[in-house]
């Protein structure tokens, strides 16, 4: 008989997984750890995710979405380009790379230790890539849609470098003339 599903098993497991991950990372979190603190087996982990990856992504897609929704209502109250700019790139080079003990980062392990059992779809990327698109184009006057989805798959992979940086040096995360040296490069001098 197969097994039934139920939706709270499911919670249980993906809140566990979201306070091992954000604690000790992607790596150092086993599928055995995520069912001991979520109050079942490790053959009842297998029944709702196939792989660790699948929960990571589960978590972090989520998460993830919701923390550029939440910058996009922000960055779209303020008016001005390079004030808007600087907003849009502080939140996501420096916000959320932090955020929840730098959980982005942790995303980041899972993605780089990807086995050939496990398949990573972009989706989330490319709508990131169009919601981020679409922050640059109410930032930068006269930029099309195409090379506004370039540059933000520019600024996404700087994204990547910083999530990944708040792990391996700590003390050299982004910071304020790194934001403002770019908000320059792509508006220039007032």
């Amino acid at each position: 008989m197969a097994q039934v599903k139920k939706a709270a098993v499911r919670v249980a497991i993906l809140d566990a997984a979201f306070r091992l991950f954000s604690e000790r990372g992607y790596t150092a979190t086993t599928i055995t750890m995520i069912a001991q603190e979520a109050g079942v087996s490790t053959a009842n982990v297998y029944v709702y995710f196939t792989s660790k990856f699948r929960i990571a992504y589960t978590l972090y897609d989520s998460w993830f979405r919701s923390r550029v929704e939440a910058l996009r209502v922000a960055v779209e109250t303020i008016a001005e380009p390079r004030p808007r700019l600087f907003a849009l790139l502080h939140g996501l080079w420096c916000d959320i790379p932090a955020a929840e003990n730098s959980f982005a980062n942790c995303f980041m392990e899972a993605i780089s230790t990807l086995g050939p059992e496990d398949t990573y779809e972009p989706t989330l990327l490319r709508w990131a890539e169009v919601q981020v698109g679409g922050m640059l184009r109410g930032c930068l006057p006269g930029v099309d849609p195409l090379n506004a989805v370039r540059l933000a798959r520019v600024t996404l992979m700087a994204f990547d470098g910083f999530a990944i940086g708040r792990k391996l040096a700590p003390g050299a995360n982004c910071d304020h003339p790194t934001i403002e040296a770019m908000v320059t490069l792509m508006l220039g001098r007032d």
